[in-house]
């Protein structure tokens, strides 16, 4: 056997390996009902095309392997599930094998003899030569075909029954060149039938294009937040701030969590004075208004408008006394005793739901909703996830505030009824008190106590997207509620009274946020699973080396350093060898930079992380010698990981580099289980807080804002020793979910 035979067998044993792996999609359940349906075909297929080709028996003996004798997955099911996870023009093969006639008026035995048919020569394309425009098409075809989508070409196919190979192909080409009453889009779907036939009782070997990278950019949105007051005293400086973002869109529920921070975006400041000077100067004082603003967001103990403990007692103890005696300002201080205890606007309490009772249909406070993106699309096979989870959540007030109310409308009332009652007790009391002042007392407190952020902006119902963390974590309803219950006895020692002690008693074990934080024992056993597969197919003669091996072993890096990082999904996942120092575990992570804006951060790295990633790029080292003779190309790009040169993390697909990007992992991730991209930050976020680190560490270490200020930015007072601690926590964390002795040396060793 000469040296190029030796090449082919190897190649074409390769690639059945891959069409094995793209025909039989799923578990073994979703493959043996794959197989039942391989057989059936073959039992239909014509006689005159069942033994043009050897890979027709061989592809039978596969489907045999796969076959069980109990089957309880229906191939519509899996079809389905590709619909779901947006797999049907990645696996195109599984969807085309998957998929059934749906019109009971089309003529079923003979869309079963061309599904069947077209399984032969796909079999027969994938193996020999290289056509992957010629398989698509046909596996389009097909489930066009099933879906009903045909009635135009269905009658121009011939029964297969009355041609064999050669008269099939020159039907279609007399067809195709004589195409008197055919329109375009019927003689193209034609070619699509007649191609593949064609090249493969011809054995031709198709055509390899080389076609570069191209970006398109997405499309964007304007997004407008909503209006902020400067000062509710004086017009002159009354300010409504809108921001102008352009965000990329994604059908992906996960897209928009990572992506909320705009790529540009603009302050508007509207004042009806600004016509009364120069644009110049209007502009310096538009700036000095928007940074004020921002300021004042930040709650910062030492800012000048830091709300005094003596003025809201004074606020309360009034209040309570008007409320009290029934007086004809009752309404308008329970207003600002709502906007007090729950850090909402009065247009915003205008707009709430009402919390009943179920025994008595009273007010017991406002009724809120809670549901992330990731949830609404959640993949039927992590609906587990969502166990004890809620997407609604009551919090409960003081019943002497609103026992006398029916709604939350306040029709009878304005915005100058509060400030003229709040000017009254201001200037009984010597109070700097205003109306934006009392809604940002609640979390000036809470801030204070170091409470996390994802619980203030629970209590004030704000939208997920004004603040990223809540995305992220998973909280317990009984933790909130306890810190709610905190900050209520907070005011009630302010007011000196016990008026507004009694609440409604609410205990709830369910949870609210991201159903992501997974257990651990599942965490443990997708580790296990990793290691035993790599323990068992090193030992094969060509495992070590082979696609499925070096995917898994990216996938398993993967979920370590998104574990121990939090690094978002972007393209070339997990950035270059030259932003990691293994020496000292300092990691560069800039997954979120935009135009001349720093965004990057600095993370230390657990052992067990660092030690893993030596022990890819040993791998890396062994597979570019490996693969020096027979995949140059393939070499080259083990190298350029190993020296920084291009991204580490990468997979191999049919032979060819597929860059690590958030689509191409949830392709390979689907088979072990189906997470979305970025679920490595989701838990990473929950275990942090459940652990009580600080919530201004967290937002560092993943990259979110906090107080309005980028992480390690010029004003940062982050130490390094709060970073080591951190990765100390994720250590010990991560020895747990692989085990003490798994990832401290390079485990396998090649079969020699």
């Amino acid at each position: 056997m000469t040296n190029n035979q030796q090449l082919n067998d190897k190649t074409n044993d390769e690639k059945r390996a891959a069409f094995i792996d793209d025909l039989f999609y799923g578990s073994d359940d979703k493959k043996s009902a794959i197989a039942d349906e391989i057989l059936r075909l073959y039992a239909l297929l014509p006689i005159a095309f069942l033994d043009e080709f050897d890979e027709t028996l061989w592809l039978v003996k596969q489907a045999q392997y796969h076959q069980k004798q109990r089957n309880t997955v229906s191939l519509s099911s899996i079809n389905k599930i590709l619909h779901d996870r947006r797999l049907i023009s990645k696996q195109e093969i599984a969807s085309f094998i998957t998929s059934s006639l749906t019109l009971s008026s089309y003529n079923a035995l003979k869309f079963d003899h061309y599904k069947a048919l077209a399984l032969v020569i796909i079999t027969q394309l994938y193996i020999h030569g290289d056509h992957p425009g010629q398989i698509e098409n046909l596996c389009n075809e097909i489930r066009q075909y099933a879906q009903g989508r045909r009635k135009k070409l269905i009658p121009l196919l011939p029964e297969l029954t009355r041609y064999d190979f050669s008269s099939l192909i020159e039907y279609f080409n007399e067809l195709i060149q004589n195409n008197d009453g055919i329109d375009k889009q019927q003689h193209n779907r034609l070619t699509y039938y007649r191609n593949p036939i064609r090249s493969s009782y011809e054995a031709r070997q198709g055509i390899h294009r080389n076609v570069g990278t191209r970006e398109f950019k997405n499309s964007h949105e304007l997004s407008k937040s909503k209006k902020q007051l400067f000062d509710d005293e004086q017009d002159i400086f009354t300010a409504q701030i809108t921001e102008i973002s352009t965000q990329s869109k994604s059908n992906d529920s996960w897209y928009s969590e990572d992506n909320i921070q705009p790529e540009r975006s603009l302050s508007l400041v509207s004042s009806k004075h600004f016509v009364r000077y120069d644009r110049h100067l209007n502009g310096m004082r538009a700036h000095a208004i928007n940074s004020s603003i921002i300021k004042n967001s930040m709650v910062l103990t030492c800012h000048i408008s830091h709300v005094l403990q003596f003025d809201i007692g004074c606020l309360l103890k009034e209040c309570i006394e008007l409320i009290r005696y029934n007086s004809t300002k009752s309404e308008v201080a329970t207003t600002l005793l709502l906007m007090l205890f729950t850090g909402n606007s009065f247009s915003e309490i205008k707009q709430w739901k009402a919390a009943k009772s179920p025994k008595t249909d009273h007010i017991i406070g406002i009724k809120r909703e809670f549901k992330l993106p990731s949830i609404k699309k959640l993949d039927n096979e992590l609906t587990f996830l969502l166990k004890d989870f809620q997407s609604e959540y009551c919090l409960p007030l003081p019943l002497n505030l609103i026992s006398s109310l029916k709604n939350f409308n306040f029709n009878s009332i304005n915005d100058n009824d509060i400030k003229c009652l709040l000017s009254d007790i201001k200037a009984k009391h010597q109070l700097s008190l205003n109306v934006s002042s009392i809604s940002q007392y609640m979390k000036q407190t809470l801030i204070a106590e170091n409470t996390d952020i994802c619980i203030i902006e629970l209590i004030t119902g704000n939208d997920p997207q004004n603040e990223s963390a809540r995305y992220y974590t998973k909280i317990s309803q009984n933790d909130f509620l306890d810190s709610y219950t905190q900050y209520c006895q907070h005011l009630n020692m302010l007011s000196q009274s016990d008026y507004l002690f009694d609440r409604y008693e609410i205990r709830n074990n369910g949870f609210l946020g991201s159903p992501f934080y997974i257990e651990e024992k599942r965490l443990q056993w997708i580790f296990q699973q990793f290691n035993t597969y790599f323990k068992k197919t090193a030992q094969e003669p060509k495992g070590y080396f082979s696609e499925p091996y070096h995917n898994m072993l990216v996938l398993e890096l993967q979920m370590i350093l998104g574990l121990s990082s939090g690094y978002r999904p972007v393209n070339d996942w997990f950035g270059t060898l030259n932003d990691i120092h293994l020496t000292t575990g300092e990691y560069r992570i800039a997954d979120k930079e935009r135009g001349s804006v720093y965004g990057g951060r600095v993370v230390i790295l657990p052992l067990i992380a660092i030690n893993r990633t030596r022990a890819y790029l040993q791998y890396c080292e062994r597979a570019e010698l490996h693969y020096n003779v027979s995949s140059p190309t393939l070499s080259l790009r083990y190298r350029e990981a190993r020296q920084g040169k291009s991204a580490f993390c990468f997979y191999i697909r049919k032979n060819k580099i597929d860059m690590c990007t958030p689509s191409s992992y949830a392709e390979q991730i689907d088979m072990i289980f189906p997470l979305q991209p970025n679920w490595t930050r989701h838990y990473l976020r929950s275990y942090l807080y459940s652990q009580g680190i600080s919530g201004e560490l967290i937002a560092a270490w993943l990259g979110h804002k906090y107080a309005n200020q980028r992480p390690f930015g010029q004003f940062s007072q982050f130490k390094r020793s709060e970073l080591i601690a951190i990765s100390e926590c994720l250590q010990l964390h991560l020895t747990t979910l692989l085990g003490k002795s798994n990832g401290q040396t390079d485990r396998r060793r090649a079969s020699t």
